[in-house]
């Protein structure tokens, strides 16, 4: 069976209200060093935001979704990983909730399948939806 991989889509907006906070706190974190630097408090500093910033680079920029083997699996980066048999899921709608999701976008699909549901935001969606289809063609669309 062939193998697809969808990064996820990544929002303009939520990608710039992320930043816009991460560097607003990192500013405030950062000014008293600045002030007053002492080679303590920027190696604290170090140690503190470079885990923060790899992080979120991993989730915003590593999060895809891959078909392989008649499953749908969810990573985030190199550590969360959720597989959902293809077979399983009973449908696909657009949503916008905002709740929190394996998606970097607003733009998402609720992928309601037997035992529960989740959001995605794919890139190339159509393509995506179309080949889930191909697998199980009793996915209902919107």
């Amino acid at each position: 069976m062939e193998c697809k991989i969808y990064q996820s889509r990544i929002s303009p907006v939520l990608w710039s209200i992320t930043w816009f906070i991460i560097i607003g706190v990192f500013y405030l974190t950062i000014m008293p060093v600045v002030e007053h630097p002492k080679l303590h408090d920027i190696v604290i500093l170090l140690v503190l935001w470079i885990p923060i910033l790899v992080f979120l680079l991993i989730v915003m920029l590593g999060m895809r979704y891959i078909i392989k083997s008649k499953e749908l699996i969810i990573k985030i980066g190199p550590i969360i990983e959720r597989k959902i048999p293809i077979q399983d899921i009973l449908s696909l709608h657009r949503s916008y909730n905002l709740i929190s999701s394996p998606a970097s976008s607003l733009k998402r699909l609720k992928v309601k399948y037997k035992k529960g549901e989740v959001l995605i935001s794919p890139t190339n969606e159509k393509e995506f939806i179309g080949f889930l289809k191909s697998i199980n063609p009793t996915i209902k669309t919107e």
